[in-house]
């Protein structure tokens, strides 16, 4: 049982070290199209920004890291947390304590693929993960078929 938890460990660490190629791209907050922009030294690609402007967000520099899952068929249409009914073709996420309708620059660390996504929900309830995406949101960074990611997300508000 140590050994498993021991290379998890290790696979963060490495995972957080690693320098990061940031890429995103996006048509609506409803419809992710990743594209693989290159960033140097982990700064956001002037198309990310553009897409932070364009929709009215402001950065806060709140980047935290963390395992994230995702949840699809079994919720959707169902009820969230702020009062929507569930879509798993949108880009939304659950979040224990983040405000409602605030918005997650998130990146997946393995393969430095981003999407923006809304908080509309609560959860997960599972220690050691902080956010569930939606399955279009897993699907726009590649996380859908391992059903977990090692991730990087910094929080955006409206301006």
């Amino acid at each position: 049982m140590k050994k498993p938890l021991r290379n998890e460990l290790t696979t963060l660490v490495l995972v957080l070290c690693l320098s990061s190629n940031l890429a995103i791209g996006s048509k609506d907050l409803d419809k992710a199209l990743v594209c693989d922009n290159q960033a140097i030294n982990s700064e956001i690609s002037p198309f990310v920004k553009q897409k932070i402007t364009t929709w009215g967000l402001k950065r806060t520099h709140d980047i935290r890291y963390t395992r994230a899952s995702w949840y699809g068929d079994d919720f959707h249409g169902r009820i969230t947390a702020n009062s929507e009914v569930y879509n798993k073709n949108s880009l939304t996420c659950a979040h224990k304590t983040l405000p409602l309708n605030s918005y997650l620059l998130v990146t997946n660390l393995e393969n430095n693929k981003q999407v923006i996504v809304r908080v509309n929900d609560r959860g997960p309830y599972v220690i050691g993960r902080e956010v569930d995406l939606s399955e279009s949101a897993a699907k726009a960074i590649d996380s859908k078929n391992t059903g977990l990611a090692f991730i990087k997300y910094e929080v955006l508000y409206k301006a």
